[in-house]
């Protein structure tokens, strides 16, 4: 159940033990989602900090779940684990972050989101009309900024580092009573300040800006993956598609994934068994499923998977369709 609402210069307070409670506030404040918990039943612990425009989210999760968005209101979503991991599903893509990560991404390229037991997190959600309003504010002022805002970013140093921590002071500030809640010049003046390290300093700090070129040629290297899902692939087989050599795959990942290439292929290949577990064929059996993406060792499978999902295929078999 939710705990009380603090309204102070909007800020709420919940802890959400139900995925109904977390669809109904999401769907309220920003777009309608379908939150599915791994296990019975959510268990998960939120702390919500709306400042005009800007709603930060800290997050502690003792039990996994999905998170199923649907296309609505363009947003940003920026995500930076403290402690644990998350999986994204973009299309066919999986982007692995972790602790000393932050990812940001427009909500209409996310499909779903799995965060895993033990995860720590503050992320923070804003409507892309207004960082493109700050963009150009910015822009009439003479001051060089750039609108690409989507990759994996670095929140140990710099200008991520600063983003990360104001973020986690601001929630901790909120739950210890705070001064600023009570001032509204303090607030626009922290959410402006928010802005501008995410638009003028973050963007020079993202993955996919400073390296273009390597993008482009893990990105083949993906195109393989995809294609040949089905097929044995080892990091050679991998390399010589992308055309590079096997130590800058492996650095490729990391950047852009914040994984190494065998644990990608591993995490597609189980995402699209899950998907066939979900939208099930009933006269489908699970080692069937399991062979289809190259599992052939049953118990192996089942490990993985549990590892991924804190669930076993056939409990995951065994719930509702998702319609």
């Amino acid at each position: 159940m939710s705990a009380p609402n603090d309204h102070r210069a909007g800020i709420h307070r919940h802890k959400f033990t139900e995925a109904a409670e977390v669809e109904a506030y999401l769907k309220k404040n920003f777009n309608p989602v379908r939150i599915r918990p791994i296990g019975r039943e959510l268990k998960a612990t939120t702390i919500v900090l709306r400042m005009d425009d800007l709603e930060f989210w800290s997050i502690r999760t003792r039990s996994g779940y999905e998170v199923l968005p649907s296309v609505g209101r363009p947003l940003y979503w920026i995500c930076m684990p403290d402690r644990g991991q998350l999986d994204a599903r973009i299309g066919s893509r999986i982007v692995s972050v972790h602790e000393g990560q932050g990812w940001i991404r427009k909500s209409e390229d996310i499909d779903s989101i799995l965060k895993h037991r033990g995860l720590v997190e503050t992320s923070c959600v804003i409507p892309r009309e207004t960082v493109h309003a700050h963009i150009e504010r910015a822009r009439a002022l003479g001051v060089k900024t750039s609108g690409h805002l989507d990759g994996m970013l670095d929140i140990t140093r710099g200008n991520g580092r600063l983003i990360s921590k104001l973020s986690t002071e601001m929630i901790e500030g909120a739950e210890n009573g705070m001064t600023l809640a009570f001032s509204p010049l303090a607030v626009r003046s922290f959410s402006s300040l928010f802005l501008d390290l995410l638009v003028h300093g973050t963007a020079l700090g993202l993955t996919d800006s400073p390296y273009r070129r390597e993008t482009r040629t893990i990105r083949r290297a993906v195109d393989f993956i995809e294609a040949n899902l089905q097929e044995p692939l080892s990091v050679m087989d991998i390399a010589e598609a992308a055309g590079i050599g096997p130590r800058a795959l492996q650095i490729g990942f990391q950047r852009m994934y914040g994984c190494t290439p065998q644990r990608y292929v591993r995490l597609l290949r189980l995402a699209r068994a899950r998907s066939d577990l979900i939208n099930r064929n009933d006269q489908e059996t699970i080692a069937e499923i399991a062979a289809r993406w190259g599992f052939f060792h049953l118990g192996l499978f089942a490990r993985q998977y549990h590892d991924a999902y804190r669930e076993r295929p056939s409990e995951t078999k065994r719930q509702p369709q998702i319609r």
